[in-house]
């Protein structure tokens, strides 16, 4: 019995289209590939880099930036997470302790995943006489093991 190769829609042989699958392969690999995070301080605006392109940020700089994101956020302010956020602007000018406020940010501290849970952050909270604070915040990154101090006033 004498097999025929299978005919293209043109009536010649059907060539496997090996290239073009991994080409599209190629393409789709560079589409699902993470999108690097901008640069972005909590309360300013994007800042550009010396090429003019957006700054991009990762690594511990890029966990500090969630952290403090997380912490200066209000509840109800993310629209598509409503429970996230500490609030500690929310704080400033009314009569809270230092320990409500650190017992707070330790509870949020441990809901970010780039703050390790061992050894568990230790947070420290010093009022002004103006009604704002500064809050101190030694924590392990969970993805390098280096110990970070992020320190920072909540003020109007």
């Amino acid at each position: 019995m004498r097999h025929h190769p299978i005919k293209g829609l043109l009536g010649g042989p059907l060539v496997p289209l090996i290239s073009v699958s991994a080409l599209h392969a190629a393409a789709l690999t560079a589409w699902m590939a993470p999108m690097p995070d901008m640069y972005n301080n909590f309360g300013t605006d994007l800042s550009a880099s010396p090429s003019g392109d957006l700054l991009t940020v990762g690594g511990t700089v890029l966990g500090q930036q969630r952290v403090l994101r997380r912490l200066l956020t209000n509840r109800g302010e993310y629209l598509w997470h409503v429970g996230y956020g500490a609030g500690l602007p929310q704080f400033i000018g009314q009569p809270a302790s230092a320990a409500q406020i650190q017992g707070i940010v330790q509870q949020q501290m441990l809901l970010e995943e780039v703050v390790a849970q061992m050894p568990p952050p230790s947070v420290s909270v010093s009022y002004y006489p103006d009604g704002t604070f500064f809050v101190s915040i030694s924590y392990t990154d969970a993805q390098t093991g280096t110990p970070l101090l992020l320190e920072f006033d909540v003020n109007t």
